[in-house]
Order: structure tokens, then C-alpha cells, then sequence
């Protein structure tokens, strides 16, 4: 850009204020419309499909000109923010500049997609994290929509992989979309950076290469100064958000690098929404020891959250799952699932609650439409509430009280605890406060007034009063108007624009008296104001923006009284997402006739008429869906290993994955689909299911397989359960049935895990006569009439045949490809059975010459053999084996 001398004044004040947030469209207000200039403008039309015009001349130069109107701009923004864009707000403020004549502008917030708290930007079923990791290793997230705070401490002093795996793991269950990490010079510029490999010129080299290039790959890396990265100054925010006078209580006094990340996180939530997150909750640990740990790798194989396939989103035990009727309910639901519990006592406490909760169909009403209680809190505690939905909550709370007063008469720890929450005083007290205040019919926008209620301020009911009287003088004044021009379809109208005027039809204007003033000519009528008339309008123009100004300091008055609530808000958040996730189960019951699976303390998993959650949902809403046929499981620790043949679609991974699935939904206090079920002690649980490409990384399916198992075989324990899917399919048979009987040999008698293993090497069947905790099954499948017929049902036993060609010719392969398919099957089976003869008959040639040369030596004399005898009949037993 050239020097901004010839530059319009609001040129040069957009590019003041463009300099300081280069890396950031900025929306730069202009009455009723952001407006973007230069290369934002262009940008901007591309992304959002708008017009790209020119606005006169600055600097000898034509204006490039883009822009969205304020009321409807968060649908731009929320498509900028997917692609991956920032957004810089720069309101109006103040009046006009009278030297410049422009009014006085500056950026309030910069839009960023980790820093969100607005309704309409936010996602409903997703919680999005920002966070700063420090090169020492403390990480700290949070939510600013509902400012939770976790952590995590990542030890750098081990091999990068495992640092690495467990990022990996916090990334998978937490939607964490922009990182903070320290730049090195504080002369660059330290705005945020959207692009990875700028960012990295520009950070200290304090972490290895591979933490950069995992940062980058997981969302949008921000570059903070290294002052920002100060352990003194992240203790004394939190010390003061969270009012307490030490760090010891919460056990973050000693983290040193904890709190460095603190204080970058903050400092950069901060900037970006142009106040201090004042209310956060206690900072808890990402991962707890009393929670099934599931990695990455089994999130994605199992469908927990998301389909592997993305148009089949019906199938993932999230959807299967979710009844809940409140937006938190759903979110917790997701935690519940990614977070099993490992404590039996935990597990029966909801199951108790679920069981109650299913007989109380009027919960379900009530918490229908609930608001979204810790986001709102958030709002409130940034000021940024609107008076419609703090009505909104006040309804809310007629639900929860009535809630409550039936919580009350179980006798459930967990829903006793909810009902306190929900009788508490203080839920009265607040509900009071916005009651007296706020009128029923409030609008969003404090602007439009009405907002507070006649009769709770005096000077307010004064002013209206006033505003009342003025607008009947305007009625009277149009009956006289009517009277005096003898146009009886005059009419006073108003426009923002124009203010109050006189609207006369075209055809009727030769009747206007002089006195009357036009003011603008339409097709089909004429507009006049009268001095009368403009008095009125003076004066009540003036007293409504008394009346505004005055309904917006009792509001604003009325929100600080309301920012203490915020810490019963969240409590009362955390309330109805729990009881909505357990009503939710309880329908389970119910509708789908799910069971609850009994508890032991011991390593097992026996389940009894098994079926897959997420078909047997399909099942139950498709009329035409098939039957499942359900299936047993029997796991302990004398028969800790099922290894499972059956041909291709047969069903091996899905029941696979379907003893898994039962396994987390008792583990979450869930039913079960299952006639029967029994639950021991979980650890960990680990899959190998499908195969891929790691394609960025370099690696082939098989180095993927090897990979992954390697980690399993390492971390499994004799309380884990563990799913391998058909190991050493990428290499050569050989080497594949190698592997595949040891990884299978490990985790029966070195790992003692509980396991599922799926195969096509019938050899290794064989493994279940030497090892007595291993036990064959199979997939039961027949041939008829040439055809295969898939049965679903697991026997003991080994499968004889793969069927693979019949599968194959299932998917629609070529006519030809079959039948040479077929054929080349029969000739490789006579070549084995040749081969397998051939060996035979080799063996027991073998045979004989031993024994006749072992019958030799038997009748050799020794005392009577020379040196030179011994070596004839050495010779002559060599030249007999070379003929064999």
C-alpha cells in the first residue's frame, strides 16, 4: 500500500488500524455494514461470494469495497471461521471525531475459532478448546463458551512418540483448534498466525520438529511473545479468577510450566475478546486414573463418535445413544462415551438413577427446550447476555424447581444431589432479580426498549408516560389534519430515516395546504412535515432516547447484580446434562429393552445374546432392517482368547466390535442390548480393525498394522481388552502367519489380556491345542445352490473355507475375473495336494536309508575297523542319501 498522506480520512483510519492486525480481515463498521477494503475485500468476496465493488478514489487509487450488513454478518463470519480465517471487529465508538469529521473507531474482539461464546457461532453438540502448551510440557485448554479448564502434563524427557501419543490421545477426545505456543522475537509481529509454516520461522527452537508439525497438522497454530509465557503472572490469574488465596487446594502451586501456559492461554483469550474471562471453573486434569482409557486408534475403529464413513453417521454409538432433549445433555454424552468409569460402586449409582428415571416419562417434558445454562452464564459473566434469554432462564427454572420436587422423593445419591442444585435459594434469588425487572416480552436488543418492566423504576414510568401523552398528541393531530385538508386517508408515519412526516396519496396532493413543507415525493404519494408536527417529533424523539438510555442502565445495573449467579449457573449446567444423559439411558430400558449387565471384580466379559448397539437401533426405527442375530461372548481368565475364522462379510468385526461397544455401555452406567451380561474390571481397550495407508507419515498399510500393534502389545494389560482384525495381510503368507500366531502367542500368555482375534490362517487355529486359555469359533456361514448364505452366528469351532471368490463375486466383479479365479483355486489346491503327496513319499524314502544305515552301525565292530573302512562306508552312506 502506498504512503497513506493523500489518503480520505477513513482510509487512513482503516489503515491504521489494518496495520496492527494483518493477519485478521477486519470488519470495519460503517453505519448498518461492516465494510472490508483492498485485499480483505478481495478475499472476502472469494470466500463469501460476494460483490466486489470500487468506492471513489483514495490516493489516486480506486477503493476495492466488500461488505456485510451488521445484523445478519455472523453467517459470513461462522463461513470465515471455516475456512479457516480470523476475523477483526472494528466498531464505531463514541461521536464524531469533529477535526476529522469521522466518527472514532477501534478493533473490540478479534474473532478466532477457539475464542467463541457467541449463540450463533457456536456449535451445539461440539465443545471447541483453545490451548497453550509450554516447551517444558504443561498444556492447558479451555472452553471459553463455557470456561472449563483442563490440563495435562506431557513429559518431555521420554522418546517424542510417547509424548506425542498421549497429544494425540487429549486431541481425540478434546476439539482443540487452535494451539499457543511462544515465538522467539519480540520485534516480530505477534499477531496471530493462521499459517503453520510462517509460524515456524518465527518460534524459539525449543521443541523438537516433530511437536511443530503435530501442532500444525491439529489446528491453528498462535504465536504469543515469550513474556506472555511468565509462571508469577499465570499464578496470580488464576489465583484471581478462581478467588482463591493459594494454588495448593487445586495442586498446580509446584507446575511451573502449568502455569507459564496459564498465563500465555489467558492473555490471548483475553486480547481476543476484548475483556478478561473472569469466570472459569477449577481446573481438572484432561485424563483421570479412574477413568477406561480408549485410545485414538479404537475411538475412530469402534464409531464412538464419529462414522468412518461420513455419510453413515446412524452408525456410531453417539447416535445410537443420544435421546437427550437439552444441547449439554448431548455434549456430556459425548464425555460419558470417550470416558468410560472403571469403579464399580460409580457404574452402579447411575444404573440405580437410570432405573428410576424410566419410570418418570414427565422428566422428559420438562426438560424439553431447556436452555443452555453454562454457556449463558458465560455470556453473563462477560456482559454479552441479551434480556430475552435471561427471560428465557427464568422459564427454564419453573422446570427445573418442578424437576427438583421429583428428584427429591427418590432416594438416588445422584439425583438427590441434582435436586438440591435445583431447589437451591439461590435459584430463587435469581430468578427474582430478573422477574421484578425484565418484562415477558423482551426483545434480544436492548435498543428497541421495552425491555423493563412498568412500575420497577419511577423516573422510567415517568418518562414513558410522557412518550404515551406525546404519541396521543400525534393521533390527535392526524384527526385534525384529516378535518382541516378533508383527506381522510391522511396519515403520520415515521421511518428511521426521515423521522416523523405527513403522507399524503398523490391523487389527493392539490388539496395540501401551503403551510405544509415537502420533505419527499414517492410514485404514489407525497411526504410533508409542518412545524407543529415538528415539534411533537423534537420532543418525542428526545424523550425516547432518555427512555432507552434509561432501560439500558437498569439493565446494565441489573446484569451485575445477576454476575455473582454465575457459579450456581454452571452447577445447574452440569445438573441437567447429567440427568438428561441418564433419562436418556433410561428409554434404553424401555423402548429397546436393553438390560443392565451385572458387576464383578474380576477381569472378565461374558455377555449372553449379544447384540451390535448401533444395528440393533437400526433395526428397531427400519422397518425393513433384518433380524441380528445375537450372539455370546466368554471372557476370563481361563479363556481369555477367542481366536475367530469365517469368510469375508461374514460379521467377524462387528461382533468384534460389538463386544467392545457392550463393554463401554456398561462401563457408562448404560444398558445393555444383551438377553444377559456380565462386567468385570477394564482397563484399557485397544483395537486393530482395518487397514490403511499413513500416506503424510510415509507408511504402508502394513507398517500401520505393525505400528499399532507394537503400541498394543506394550501397553496392554491382563485387564485390557484387545480386538486384532485379521494381523499380517500386507506381507508375504509366510511372514504374515509368522507374526500373527507370535502377536497372538503374546498377548495370551505374556500380556493376558482379553482378547478377540480374527484370522484366515487356519493354521493358526492350531494355537488353541497348545495354549488351554485359547478357544476356536467361527462365524457360521453354508453354500447353497451355489450361493453363500451369511448366518451371523458365532459357533466353537474353525471355519474350513474363506469363500473369498464367492464374496468377490458378490461385490460385482468381472464374469471372467471369477471363472479364472476358480480355476486357478483348483489348480493351486492339486498342486498342494501333489506337492503335499510328493513330500510324503520324499519322507518315507528318507525313512528307510536311515534305517538301513542305523542297522549298519549297529553291526559295525569298531576294534575291527581301519581308518580306511570308516571312511568307505561314510562314503557310501553319502552317496546313497544324494540319491535318495
Amino acid at each position: 500500500m502506498t504512503s497513506d498522506v493523500n489518503h480520505t480520512p477513513v482510509i487512513k483510519q482503516y489503515l491504521n488500524i489494518k496495520k496492527d492486525y494483518p493477519n485478521s480481515l477486519v470488519f470495519f463498521r460503517m453505519g448498518d455494514f461492516y465494510e472490508l477494503f483492498f485485499e480483505d475485500a478481495k478475499e472476502a468476496s472469494k470466500l463469501l461470494s460476494l460483490t466486489l465493488t470500487t468506492r471513489g478514489q483514495s490516493a489516486g487509487k480506486p477503493v476495492d469495497l466488500a461488505g456485510v450488513p451488521v445484523h445478519s454478518s455472523s453467517n459470513y463470519i461462522k463461513r470465515l471461521l471455516e475456512a479457516g480465517r480470523t476475523i477483526a471487529i472494528c466498531e464505531q465508538i463514541g461521536s464524531i471525531d469533529n477535526t476529522k469529521g469521522i466518527f472514532q473507531r477501534k478493533v473490540t474482539r478479534i474473532i478466532t475459532a477457539g475464542t467463541l461464546y457467541d449463540e450463533e457461532l457456536l456449535t451445539d453438540l461440539t465443545q471447541t478448546f483453545v490451548g497453550a502448551f509450554d516447551a517444558e510440557g504443561g498444556f492447558i485448554w479451555c472452553e471459553v463458551a463455557s470456561g472449563e479448564l483442563l490440563y495435562e502434563e506431557i513429559d518431555m524427557n521420554v522418546p517424542s512418540n510417547e509424548s506425542l501419543d498421549k497429544l494425540e490421545a487429549i486431541f481425540s477426545k478434546y476439539n482443540i483448534v487452535e494451539v499457543i505456543l511462544q515465538e522467539s522475537n519480540s520485534e516480530l509481529n505477534l499477531k496471530s498466525r493462521s499459517n503453520c509454516s510462517n509460524f515456524l520461522k518465527n518460534v524459539n527452537g525449543s521443541l523438537p520438529q516433530r511437536y511443530y508439525d503435530f501442532f500444525g497438522q491439529k489446528g491453528r497454530l498462535v504465536g504469543r511473545p515469550p513474556w506472555d509465557f511468565d509462571e508469577k503472572c499465570g499464578e496470580k490469574t488464576l489465583k484471581q479468577r478462581l478467588n482463591l488465596s493459594s494454588l495448593h487446594a487445586i495442586n498446580l502451586h509446584d507446575k511451573k510450566s502449568l502455569l507459564r501456559a496459564t498465563n500465555a492461554l489467558f492473555s490471548y483469550i483475553d486480547n481476543n475478546i476484548g475483556q478478561k474471562l473472569s469466570h472459569i471453573r477449577l481446573p481438572k486434569e484432561g485424563f483421570q486414573k479412574d477413568f477406561l482409557e480408549i485410545d485414538p486408534i479404537s475411538q475412530n475403529s469402534l464409531e464412538l463418535i464419529n462414522p468412518i464413513f461420513k455419510s453413515s453417521k446412524n452408525v456410531t454409538l453417539f447416535e445410537c445413544l443420544n435421546k437427550c432433549k437439552t444441547k449439554a445433555g448431548a455434549r456430556k454424552l459425548k464425555s460419558w462415551i470417550l470416558f468410560p468409569l472403571k469403579s464399580n460402586s460409580e457404574v452402579e449409582l447411575r444404573q440405580k438413577s437410570v432405573g428410576w428415571l424410566s419410570q418418570k416419562p414427565r422428566i422428559s417434558l420438562l426438560l424439553s427446550g431447556l436452555n443452555d445454562f453454562s454457556r449463558a452464564s458465560t455470556r453473563l459473566s462477560l456482559k454479552k447476555t441479551n434480556p430475552r434469554e435471561l427471560v428465557g432462564l427464568t422459564v427454564n427454572i419453573c422446570n427445573l424447581r418442578e424437576i427438583g420436587n421429583i428428584l427429591i422423593k427418590s432416594n438416588e445419591p445422584l439425583l438427590l444431589k441434582i435436586s438440591k442444585i435445583f431447589l437451591d435459594n439461590k435459584v430463587d434469588e435469581f430468578e427474582s432479580y430478573i422477574n421484578k425487572c425484565l418484562a415477558k416480552n423482551s426483545t434480544v436488543k436492548i435498543k428497541e426498549g421495552n425491555i423493563i418492566k412498568d412500575g420497577f423504576d419511577a423516573l422510567l414510568d415517568e418518562l414513558r408516560e410522557k412518550q404515551n401523552n406525546l404519541l396521543e398528541e400525534l393521533v390527535e393531530l392526524e384527526k385534525k389534519e384529516k378535518i382541516n385538508t378533508n383527506i381522510s386517508n391522511l396519515k403520520i408515519k415515521f421511518n428511521a430515516v426521515h423521522g416523523y412526516f405527513i403522507e399524503v396519496p398523490a391523487s389527493q396532493k392539490t388539496r395540501v395546504p401551503k403551510t405544509y413543507i415537502r420533505k419527499q415525493t414517492l410514485k404514489n404519494a407525497e411526504r410533508y412535515i409542518t412545524p407543529n408536527l415538528k415539534v411533537i417529533e423534537s420532543q418525542f424523539l428526545h424523550n425516547r432516547e432518555q427512555t432507552l438510555e434509561k432501560e439500558a442502565e437498569i439493565y446494565h445495573s441489573l446484569i451485575l447484580k445477576l454476575k455473582p449467579f454465575a457459579d450456581i449457573l454452571f452447577s445447574i449446567s452440569e445438573a441437567i446434562s447429567e440427568l438428561d444423559v441418564l433419562h436418556a439411558f433410561g428409554k434404553k430400558l424401555i423402548v429397546s429393552n436393553w438390560h443392565f449387565p451385572g458387576l464383578s471384580e474380576t477381569t472378565e466379559i461374558q455377555i449372553a445374546k449379544g447384540k451390535h448397539p448401533a444395528l440393533e437401533e437400526l433395526r428397531i426405527n427400519s422397518s425393513d432392517f433384518s433380524d441380528i442375530y445375537p450372539n455370546d461372548t466368554y471372557l476370563d481368565k481361563n479363556a481369555s482368547t477367542m481366536i475367530i475364522t469365517g469368510p469375508n462379510m461374514s460379521g467377524k468385526s462387528t461382533y468384534m466390535r460389538q463386544v467392545a461397544l457392550i463393554t463401554i455401555l456398561g462401563r457408562i452406567g448404560c444398558p445393555v442390548p444383551a438377553e444377559n451380561c456380565r462386567l468385570g474390571l477394564i482397563d484399557k481397550i485397544f483395537t486393530r480393525i482395518g487397514t490403511a495407508d499413513d500416506l503424510e507419515g510415509g507408511r504402508s498399510t502394513f507398517m500401520v498394522e505393525m505400528t499399532e500393534t507394537a503400541k498394543i502389545l506394550k501397553c496392554a494389560t491382563k485387564k485390557s481388552l484387545v480386538l486384532i482384525d485379521e494381523i499380517g495381510r500386507g506381507t508375504s503368507t509366510s511372514d504374515g502367519l509368522s507374526l500373527a500366531w507370535a502377536i497372538a502367542f503374546e498377548l495370551t500368555q505374556v500380556n493376558r489380556s482379553l482378547t478377540l482375534f480374527s484370522t484366515h490362517y487356519l493354521e493358526l487355529t492350531k494355537l488353541a491345542k497348545k495354549l488351554t486359555s485359547a478357544i476356536n469359533f467361527y462365524i457360521k456361514t453354508i453354500e447353497e445352490a451355489n450361493e453363500i448364505i451369511f448366518l451371523y452366528q458365532l459357533v466353537e469351532g474353525v471355519s474350513h473355507d474363506s469363500y473369498g471368490i464367492k464374496v468377490a463375486e458378490l461385490a460385482g466383479l468381472p464374469t471372467t475375473v471369477i471363472q479364472m479365479a476358480s480355476k486357478m483355486k483348483k489348480s493351486v489346491g492339486k498342486a498342494s495336494e501333489y506337492s503335499g503327496s510328493g513330500d510324503k513319499k520324499l519322507k518315507a524314502t528318507e525313512d528307510h536309508l536311515y534305517k538301513n544305515i542305523l542297522a549298519e552301525l549297529r553291526t559295525l565292530n569298531l576294534d575291527k575297523t581301519t581308518p580306511l573302512d570308516a571312511m568307505k562306508w561314510i562314503a557310501r552312506w553319502q552317496e546313497n542319501l544324494s540319491l535318495k
